[in-house]
């Protein structure tokens, strides 16, 4: 069950996470349309969140995007976040007297704001960086501080813009939102079969694959591997991500390795991790064995338990294995490939 309250704040709050990554990730190719397009997105959302009649200002209106000329208030929408930026405004705003129309004027960062910006304030113009320079996250948290009803409209606000992305319109199950593969199987239930050759060394491939239309940030997920004692994760890596928390002994047979801190998941994406997983020679398993392990996908739904075995084979069969998973998806590509034709002239 979801609260009413708890489904429009997720789906208000998604949509302004999509938005700023898809114009971080555009802006960086040169593309910039999407920017342009916020500006009609955020004027009605503005209007609806802190009861203004802000109007999209004329294409290259000086200084501000959107203007409410009844209460003096002035909207300036960018995705740059820098100090010149910020500069560029006020000189603007103040050149061409726009205080007199708007004697209050933000700016909203679609992105991540500076901590604090150093720029000069013109005569005549009342600004405070700290307070009239927004973010996407400053702008959720007072978003995340009204009543249901205003979430509410909200969120139908943007559930009528993002036509392309499935933002919280329906309560997530933790596999619908994260599908995870380990050495190349997607991991089900009841149970899950992966290979693996002891004599080989070995690890597990760990790809996560973003089957849900909302962006995944680092906190929202993670996964824990449940091994018995013959097994460990070696846990001593000096990169991230992902980080691994200290293991935790559940039974005098049983290891609990979570790993957390896994990079952003923007929807659609995949992303691979190696798991270096080491065997203790002390007890060995022999060609045939299987071992019982679990795998632990939480994400901010909840979580879903998978029962894997692993079944150990020889390098050889190891590697016939992953070469018929690898042609089962390639069979159709090479049954396409065209035929080279003789040329006898």
């Amino acid at each position: 069950m979801v609260l009413r309250r708890e489904l429009a704040l997720k789906t208000v709050l998604d949509g302004l996470s999509f938005l700023r990554l898809a114009c971080e990730d555009r802006g960086k190719l040169g593309l910039f349309d999407l920017h342009v397009h916020a500006e009609s997105f955020f004027c009605p959302f503005l209007n609806a969140a802190f009861g203004l009649n802000l109007q999209v200002l004329k294409t290259g209106h000086p200084a501000v995007d959107l203007g409410d000329a009844q209460v003096g208030k002035a909207f300036q929408i960018t995705a740059q976040h820098g100090k010149a930026k910020v500069q560029q405004a006020l000189d603007t705003y103040c050149a061409h007297g726009l205080f007199s129309i708007y004697p209050s004027l933000r700016i909203l960062i679609i992105g991540k704001r500076q901590d604090t910006y150093a720029v000069r304030i013109p005569e005549g113009v009342t600004f405070d960086p700290a307070a009239d320079i927004i973010d996407i996250q400053s702008l959720g948290a007072k978003i995340a501080r009204m009543d249901t009803a205003q979430i509410g409209r909200l969120a139908e606000i943007v559930r009528a813009e993002f036509v392309n992305a499935d933002v919280a319109t329906k309560a997530y199950g933790p596999s619908d939102v994260l599908q995870v593969s380990l050495s190349g199987q997607v991991l089900a239930r009841p149970e899950t079969t992966c290979t693996f050759a002891p004599d080989a060394g070995w690890g597990l491939d760990l790809v996560f694959n973003n089957t849900s239309g909302e962006v995944l940030e680092p906190q929202d997920f993670s996964v824990a591997f449940v091994l018995p004692r013959r097994l460990f994760i070696k846990n001593d890596w000096h990169v991230t991500p992902p980080v691994y928390k200290e293991p935790v002994r559940l039974s005098r047979s049983g290891v609990l390795y979570e790993l957390t801190e896994f990079n952003r998941l923007l929807p659609g994406a995949r992303a691979k991790y190696r798991v270096p997983v080491k065997m203790d020679e002390d007890d060995p398993v022999a060609i045939g064995d299987s071992i019982a392990i679990k795998v632990l996908v939480h994400t901010k739904y909840g979580t879903t338990e998978y029962p894997v075995k692993l079944s150990a084979v020889t390098s050889d069969e190891n590697l016939a294995e992953l070469q018929h998973r690898s042609d089962k998806s390639t069979r159709r590509i090479k049954r396409l490939r065209p035929v080279r034709l003789r040329n006898d002239l």
